[in-house]
């Protein structure tokens, strides 16, 4: 039947691995990317060309082999439907385009985070008092933490207190400096380190510029 022809090279039927793999048309670009893969005295069908994909190389080889194989599938659906034609490489080439520019995204995205939330050691001769609060407007409470640790992040204290009444987060966060200076100051620490993650309250710490809140204090 004329229908089951494949729709390039039009002299063969065409199956998944035909359209996919076999095609002359696209035959030849599978050899620049899996030199191995195809040969000429055993044809495979797709499952048996997904198996040797993932014996023969790693797991990114058989993602890369899924990303080419679906282009091309679209490839097909592109011509029989709607009639636009693009050829085998400028398929593949988008396609790992794509998915270089992917990859690219969430190894920055990775390295944002793991900078943005990794904890940094003091020095030897320090410790570190790392702060924070926590707000239950219902109940008209707060609570405050705190954590002191070493350059070889050994665990010093931990403690947390309740508060009462105060419902700014500011409030709150100075509050848990506060208390946890009261704890560390009897100690006789020669070097404290005090780190928050409110960006404003350390900002009115160090100085940088004007108070913004009328309760600050210098």
């Amino acid at each position: 039947m004329k229908e089951a022809l494949c729709e390039w090279c039009t002299y063969e039927d065409e199956d998944v691995g035909h359209a996919i793999c076999y095609c002359p048309f696209v035959r030849q670009s599978w050899k620049h990317y899996f030199p191995d893969l195809l040969t000429d005295d055993v044809k495979l069908d797709i499952m048996q060309i997904v198996l040797k994909v993932l014996s023969q190389g790693k797991h990114e080889d058989l993602d890369q082999f899924f990303l080419i194989a679906w282009n091309l599938w679209n490839k097909r659906n592109q011509k029989i439907f709607v009639n636009k034609v693009l050829t085998t490489n400028q398929v593949i080439e988008h396609a790992l385009s794509l998915a270089k520019d992917h990859k690219e995204a969430r190894v920055h995205k990775q390295t944002r985070k793991l900078s943005s939330c990794y904890w940094q050691a003091p020095s030897q001769n320090a410790l570190k008092l790392n702060v924070d609060e926590a707000i239950f407007a219902t109940l008209n409470r707060s609570g405050v933490g705190f954590i002191l640790r070493s350059s070889s992040s050994k665990v010093i204290m931990a403690a947390s207190m309740k508060e009462n009444g105060a419902n700014d987060s500011m409030e709150i966060e100075l509050l848990a400096i506060l208390r946890g200076l009261q704890i560390c100051i009897p100690m006789g620490i020669d070097e404290l380190i005090i780190e928050s993650d409110l960006l404003l309250i350390v900002n009115e710490l160090i100085g940088a510029g004007e108070p913004r809140v009328i309760w600050f204090m210098r």
